[in-house]
Parts: structure tokens; sequence; C-alpha cells
């Protein structure tokens, strides 16, 4: 949930509604969107990272507009015991060295061939 007014971000994990109108979560966080600053090390959010989720989600109006100016988030099915600043946390599920870290940050080789997506994934 994004608070317009005063600039805070909320974002809950595993949550859902009650019946009298509140709601449980299994964790939330708080962004303070005007200062910019990380959660503390060791600090989980609802991604588990450590991050929040909402600034690495492609919006409509990025897509409609042809361009993402941002780092897009994802998730991966296997995590390392690790972390990668800006992440704070980790959350693994693999004793796998191959498996990516929390925050990690991939990027496709220049020479990567992207013809056979359609135009439209390429322009973004």
């Amino acid at each position: 949930m994004i608070d317009n007014s005063n600039c805070f971000l909320y974002e809950l994990a595993s949550s859902y509604p009650n019946s009298d109108g509140s709601w449980n979560a299994d964790s939330a966080a708080v962004w303070d969107l005007e200062n910019g600053e990380q959660r503390p090390w060791t600090w989980t959010s609802a991604d588990a990272a450590g991050l929040p989720i909402f600034p690495g989600l492609i919006r409509y109006d990025e897509v409609a507009a042809g361009q993402i100016q941002h780092a897009v988030r994802f998730t991966l099915h296997d995590s390392q015991a690790a972390m990668v600043p800006p992440a704070s946390h980790w959350a693994a599920n693999s004793s796998n060295a191959s498996a990516a870290p929390m925050g990690m940050r991939l990027r496709l080789k220049a020479n990567y061939d992207i013809t056979p997506f359609s135009a439209n994934v390429q322009s973004s």
C-alpha cells in the first residue's frame, strides 16, 4: 500500500483480511519514500531480502511508454544463505553454491541474442 500523502510504502507478507475488517500478516515493512534509507543489516521484509518490492515492479505506464528505467525485480526458485547489498537479509532454501544470493543483480550479456523475442519485449 502506498500512502501518497505522507510518502510511505507499506508491504505485508502473507496477508489476509479478517471478517472484522482488520488484517493479519506474517510480517510487515514500512518504507519512508523520502529518505531512501535501507533496512538495518539482517532485517527482513515482505520479500525476505530486506528490500522493498514495489520499486522493482514493472508498471503498466512504463510498458505503455516503451521504457523501464529501473532494475526489475523477480524471484528465483533457489537462493543461497548469502546477501549482496543493498539486500539486508537472506532466506536460503538451497546449499548449491551456484544459487543466487539475495539482492544479486543480473543483466544480459551484450551479445545475447534477443531476436527470438517479440518487438515489444526487445524495445523494453
